[in-house]
């Protein structure tokens, strides 16, 4: 039975939260509410507002959330970027108070921050509370020591979600004994493996300035014998930055970048158009909006058509659609496949052949992409899975047991370098990924040669 159908739940947590966390990942989540039976938070929204320290206004950022677990357990978090502790985040206000609020959605309508599979709101919710948690980036060294004051906690009611699921395929197979003559592990000199980056975000916005950047980094990768990059931020597609900028300026700028990427032999090439990692109106609306929608893929139309089937010594560029779209916040996740799915016509239409990923958070986000292997099999567009991973690549599933046909490449695009590079290197090799690129901007350190070194030791020669 669920309680409190007709009537709004109340939930009690204290007024203050003594908070010591220590490194990174640290979590403090003890601050809950236990109902004690399942009750109907189906029609409700909890609004919070939260006010915290200064000192804990520290790059990188730690971040505050609300989670809940239903009737079986099952958890789902709020948004890490709605919950960001930094004045980058519009929930966050310069007197130090954070807006933060919730209401529970099913797995297959939106998975909000993080919600566990199966999670179902219908069958109620048993407990919800607050965690404070560190960013993975940070250092040994970092700390939040501090109280946090709950200065208002209301429940108010809302319109029940009526949504469209999503489309969802389990990511694991079932079949998972190996085919005869299968292949699974490849030799680690086939491994696709370099850096990921931007130089200055919205890089092909402000070319003069970014490229002996770009043209520095190629000479390094290239004098270490990575020939494999990923540039993610080149296009800032933020309303608050001007909205969408694709002229001729930029459509120059990525003809003279692709140049230095010939130039400096980084021939395994991907290229992130659109970033959902940070707070993005214009992405949002286009998710929300098929009309958005069209406006924000048209302005791409020109680059596709000139460059959508580029290659560099002979292999494809590879087009990220989208950088972590799950992290884009209040649409749900089949408005986010009917946005990639337009995207995708689009390059069918404009460059026949090209290849393409979407670039997610995690490898579970997967289960709501491999779909598009089946939808676009019989048309011109070729795509390679592709997601991230800030835990050891040791902790990831092999790619011959996950629900991928053989013959569709998996790869690594964000690593994180301090988990180990002569074990992670080893791991994706063993586990058959084909990419592994080390992320690398001002939170997360990327050293080529300590990559050289560890490629060079594993292959007993050149990487």
């Amino acid at each position: 039975m669920v309680w409190g159908c007709g009537t709004l739940p109340s939930v009690r947590w204290p007024s203050h939260v003594d908070v010591d966390l220590r490194g990174p990942a640290a979590k403090h989540e003890t601050t809950s509410y236990d109902f004690g039976r399942p009750v109907d938070f189906r029609r409700a929204r909890l609004r919070v507002t939260v006010k915290v320290p200064p000192q804990f206004v520290q790059r990188p950022f730690s971040a505050i959330q609300i989670w809940a677990k239903d009737a079986q357990g099952r958890w789902q978090n709020t948004s890490w970027s709605d919950g960001l502790i930094s004045p980058e985040n519009p929930h966050y206000a310069s007197n130090g108070t954070l807006q933060l609020s919730y209401s529970p959605t099913a797995f297959d309508v939106s998975r909000q921050g993080w919600t566990q599979t199966g999670f179902d709101p219908k069958e109620g919710l048993r407990e919800i509370g607050l965690k404070i948690g560190t960013p993975g980036a940070a250092p040994a060294s970092y700390r939040l020591q501090g109280v946090v004051e709950i200065e208002e906690m209301t429940v108010e009611p809302r319109e029940a979600v009526s949504a469209e699921p999503a489309i969802v395929t389990p990511i694991m197979r079932r079949d998972v004994e190996a085919e005869p003559g299968r292949v699974r592990p490849i030799p680690l000199a086939q491994l696709k493996t370099g850096a990921g980056r931007y130089f200055r975000y919205g890089d092909f916005h402000r070319w003069a300035e970014v490229q002996p950047i770009a043209s520095q980094v190629f000479q390094t990768q290239q004098q270490h014998g990575f020939h494999a990059f990923r540039l993610m931020g080149g296009f800032d597609t933020r309303s608050v930055s001007g909205g969408v900028r694709v002229g001729q300026r930029e459509l120059d700028a990525l003809d003279a970048y692709l140049g230095l990427a010939e130039a400096n032999d980084q021939r395994y090439h991907i290229l992130t158009l659109i970033d959902g990692a940070i707070q993005n109106d214009a992405l949002r609306d286009a998710i929300l909006d098929p009309k958005a929608a069209a406006t924000l893929i048209d302005a791409f139309r020109p680059l596709l058509r000139r460059f959508g089937r580029a290659t560099i010594h002979g292999e494809p560029l590879v087009w990220d659609l989208v950088n972590e779209i799950g992290n884009v916040g209040g649409v749900t996740e089949r408005q986010r496949q009917r946005f990639i799915e337009a995207f995708a016509d689009a390059i069918v239409q404009e460059a026949p052949g090209a290849t393409v990923t979407v670039g997610v958070f995690e490898y579970t986000d997967l289960v709501y992409w491999l779909y598009l292997l089946k939808r676009y099999h019989d048309q011109p567009i070729h795509w390679i899975m592709t997601f991230h991973a800030y835990v050891p690549v040791q902790q990831l599933p092999a790619v011959w047991d996950l629900n991928i046909p053989d013959g569709v490449e998996v790869g690594i695009t964000e690593a994180d370098m301090r988990h180990g590079v002569d074990t992670q290197l080893q791991a994706a090799a063993e586990k058959g990924y084909r990419w592994l690129l080390f992320w690398q901007d001002r939170e997360y350190p990327y050293d080529p040669a300590a990559h050289e070194a560890a490629m060079r030791r594993l292959t007993g020669g050149a990487p």
